[in-house]
């Protein structure tokens, strides 16, 4: 391959509480979270990994267990 691949994100490999594999990241400047497509049929045209965005910690609603800040 003589051209260049122009980069355009990065992904992480994890592992859930109930032992599911995810990938995190950035793609396109944008946060992300991918998993498994855990309802595709054998043999359909359904995509194998399902990309969802992702808030920063800082942004997502708190816990039942957290103090709200009012």
């Amino acid at each position: 391959m003589s051209e260049k691949l122009e980069k355009i994100g990065a992904l992480w490999c994890g592992t859930g509480k109930a032992g599911e594999d995810y990938f995190w990241g950035v793609i396109g400047g944008k946060n992300v979270i991918i998993f498994k497509n855990k309802y595709k049929k054998e043999g359909s045209n359904q995509p194998d990994y399902n990309v969802f965005p992702q808030q920063p910690k800082d942004k997502l609603p708190p816990k039942d267990d957290e103090e709200v800040p009012f």
